[in-house]
């Protein structure tokens, strides 16, 4: 027969512990009809869940605060290798300033023997030694000066609508000295000119442009050809990175009353290839060797 138990009687919940199930038994009681139990274990986990999320809190702010200081001290490290790199970088561009101030100077010197001539008639059959002779025949009428060593001549860039012009190799500095020296005594379209660097000689040609201009605006003006500086009403300037520059101001105080002109902008001395301005370097694209060795050279 099936078991009756009775209403008084206690039954054991789930989790083994007696459950009182008897209202009379717990008249009064304000826990009856709650697990009393489980409400423990409730406020446990809630407990239990605060101090996790307290300690994460605090995990992440002292990360936190960790990382800020490492992100400083590395933002630190960083500024101090671009100082050291920016000190670098303005040293090694002295460096070069100087090795191409050099290389200018060692290149003019290579030149220091050499004259360039323009406006000799040229003949498609011309050969070096007709053009020595031509060479000498034009200084001779051009400067009245009867001898002169050379030791090389040959025609500058491709053959056009005129004449190309011509770089005379002399033996002696002293018949260079001599024909530029007397150089102004030519008649167009011959003229004479030294042969010196690319650099050089636009430098040169922005001084003469200026020295020009001074003079047009009645103004006392020389070149100081061997120290690069032009002289205006007793004051010396110089260029310096396309600005004309008293000398004794600074570089920083530019003259902006007479600024210098870009390389188009000077009168009969346009780039690249002015009449009356100097040739530039071999080895850029023009034919600079003699005419018996029509091949690539580098000085």
């Amino acid at each position: 027969m099936p078991i009756h138990h009775s209403p008084e009687r206690s039954q054991e919940g789930k989790s083994g512990k007696r459950l009182c199930i008897n209202p009379e038994d717990h008249d009064g009681d304000e826990s009856f009809n709650s697990v009393t139990e489980p409400e423990d274990k409730h406020a446990d986990l809630k407990t239990w869940i605060s101090g996790i999320m307290g300690d994460q809190n605090a995990l992440v702010k002292s990360e936190s605060s960790s990382t800020k200081i490492h992100i400083t001290s590395e933002v630190g490290k960083i500024s101090e290798k671009m100082v050291k790199l920016s000190e670098t970088v303005h040293m090694h561009g002295e460096e070069i300033d100087a090795l191409k101030k050099r290389n200018e100077q060692l290149e003019n010197e290579s030149r220091s023997k050499n004259i360039v001539i323009c406006g000799i008639p040229e003949n498609p059959s011309e050969t070096d030694d007709s053009l020595r002779r031509a060479v000498t025949e034009t200084i001779a009428r051009e400067l009245g000066i009867k001898q002169v060593n050379i030791d090389v001549a040959w025609r500058w860039g491709a053959p056009g609508k005129h004449p190309r012009r011509v770089v005379v190799e002399l033996l002696y500095k002293r018949d260079r000295n001599a024909i530029l020296e007397k150089r102004m005594k030519s008649k167009p379209p011959v003229f004479f000119n030294k042969h010196v660097s690319r650099e050089t000689a636009f430098v040169e040609g922005r001084l003469r442009y200026l020295k020009n201009e001074a003079t047009r605006k009645g103004q006392t003006a020389k070149v100081l050809w061997d120290k690069q500086q032009l002289i205006i009403n007793n004051k010396h300037f110089q260029l310096v990175k396309g600005n004309l520059v008293e000398i004794g101001l600074g570089v920083g105080t530019p003259n902006t009353t007479n600024p210098s002109p870009s390389p188009q902008q000077i009168p009969g001395n346009p780039a690249p290839d002015p009449q009356r301005s100097q040739i530039g370097n071999r080895g850029e694209g023009q034919d600079l060797t003699p005419a018996t060795e029509r091949m690539e050279t580098s000085e």
